[in-house]
């Protein structure tokens, strides 16, 4: 019985060192594989810390972008806020500078339609010029042949004209007598106005059918007096 014992005991003794070895071998695996575990958890945690890192990097990376892009942004909108102050200064000044040309363009219409009107006026003058002096050159040369030739030396025949212009710069008139009715130079003319003497002028140059004459005393009050359409007189032999 004891030696039974024995048998079983020793059975026994075997068996748990088999199993303390199986234990400690399986305890060794579980320590390589906890180490093998820990090394792993370690790569993982710096894969994470550099994850981590990158991303905070590129965090920083977006969040230093947006404050270019307001940057940019704020410049853009400043940069089209003055360029449409520009644009609507600009558009004032073409408005106004259209405004002014459509006012120069009606003024210079007007001018021109003065201007035609002067010279309308001008062509007018001339051509009742032309046809007074024809008519006065008759009357004038009838005043000379109703004078018998034998006594034309002797007897002094009255001519009549008009003052056709003035021209104060060159203080000068115009007057509807001329060399075909024997007018020269240095021949006294006589200006009247209401039957009354206003003026004597002197020919200083003669035409065919008119003469220029300036006045005989100078005075600041002779234009004054003297106005186109007054009646000149000559007294010739």
């Amino acid at each position: 019985m004891a030696r039974f014992l024995l048998i079983i005991a020793m059975f026994c003794a075997i068996a748990a060192a088999g199993l303390g070895f199986y234990n400690r071998d399986k305890l060794t695996r579980l320590t390589q594989d906890l180490a093998s575990s820990a090394n792993h958890t370690k790569q993982l945690q710096a894969s994470l810390d550099d994850l981590q890192k990158k991303m905070q990097q590129m965090g920083q990376q977006i969040e230093s972008q947006e404050h270019a892009n307001e940057q940019q942004r704020d410049a853009m909108n400043s940069d089209l806020s003055s360029t449409k102050t520009k644009l609507a200064q600009l558009t004032d000044q073409i408005a106004a500078r259209e405004k002014e040309n459509q006012e120069l363009a009606n003024q210079l219409a007007d001018a021109r339609r003065t201007l035609d009107q002067k010279k309308q006026a001008e062509d007018d003058r001339q051509a009742l010029s032309v046809r007074l002096i024809n008519v006065e050159n008759t009357l004038n040369q009838m005043r000379l042949n109703a004078v018998p030739s034998k006594s034309r030396l002797k007897t002094q025949v009255t001519l009549e004209g008009t003052v056709l212009s003035m021209n104060r710069d060159a203080q000068a008139l115009m007057v509807s007598l001329g060399s075909d009715l024997g007018v020269t130079t240095n021949m006294h003319l006589t200006v009247e106005k209401n039957g009354q003497t206003v003026g004597q002028l002197r020919v200083v140059s003669v035409d065919k059918n008119s003469c220029v004459a300036q006045f005989v005393a100078d005075g600041p009050e002779n234009f004054a007096r003297v106005s186109v359409g007054d009646p000149v007189s000559i007294t010739v032999r």
